[in-house]
């Protein structure tokens, strides 16, 4: 498992171009490596900043188009999860069903009723 800092120095390092990231954290200060983790918390950068835009928009999409008694979307439900923060789910019968139907048709295979 990755820490937090770790992510936050590669962050860092991509954002100025750097990729000796040890050598980025050797010229920084501790307080301004704080500083740095500090501001990537209020105002992400690179692609966590991507995301958070994407999500925003799917977030707004969804709730223009939801139900009256539905509960509102919120940006963190459309959020990519990588790593650590992935939930792991394992899929249903149906979701494997519908997975071979693809496989199937991709390969353009008569589909025998999978049923």
């Amino acid at each position: 498992m990755r820490s937090p800092w770790w992510r936050a120095a590669h962050e860092l390092a991509l954002a100025t171009g750097r990729v000796d990231v040890g050598g980025m954290l050797r010229g920084l200060t501790a307080k301004q490596f704080m500083a740095w983790v500090s501001y990537m918390r209020l105002h992400p950068i690179g692609e966590r900043r991507a995301d958070y835009r994407a999500a925003s928009v799917c977030a707004v999409i969804a709730n223009v188009n939801r139900g009256k008694d539905q509960k509102p979307f919120t940006v963190e439900d459309f959020l990519l999860k990588f790593g650590e923060e992935a939930p792991e789910r394992k899929q249903t019968w149906q979701e494997k069903q519908a997975v071979a139907r693809a496989i199937v048709m991709a390969y353009s295979v008569q589909a025998k009723d999978m049923n």
